[in-house]
């Protein structure tokens, strides 16, 4: 299962670690918008991943945000902990771009085998 087409199981986050950590500036021309959508976790943990990218959109010519990425930071500010309307109101004071601090959910099985 590639990270593009995983979304996490609720009851099995602890199976999984983030590898490829990385930034991804995604920039909006007039009238666009930034085209990807954010989903948090109904458990306690806070988490927030991309669950959508829409196809032709910024965020789907940039190549570089997947389905399924776990969102850390949004403009260099740490989001964990913060509720979800907290996070969508940081995204929306960006004007034309917005630079994601990202991870990308591997299975720890697998994330082992790639570091040897």
């Amino acid at each position: 299962m590639t990270a593009l087409n995983m979304m996490l199981p609720e009851n099995d986050v602890s199976r999984y670690k983030l590898v490829n950590m990385r930034n991804v500036t995604v920039t909006k021309g007039p009238g666009e918008c930034f085209g990807f959508v954010i989903s948090s976790s109904l458990r306690a943990d806070d988490t927030f991943k991309i669950s959508e990218i829409v196809p032709e959109s910024p965020a789907g010519r940039c190549l570089d945000l997947l389905r399924g990425d776990s969102v850390l930071a949004v403009d260099g500010t740490p989001i964990t902990g913060l509720q979800h309307k907290a996070v969508v109101e940081l995204i929306k004071k960006c004007d034309t771009s917005v630079t994601l601090g990202v991870g990308t959910p591997q299975l720890v099985d697998e994330a082992a085998e790639q570091e040897e």
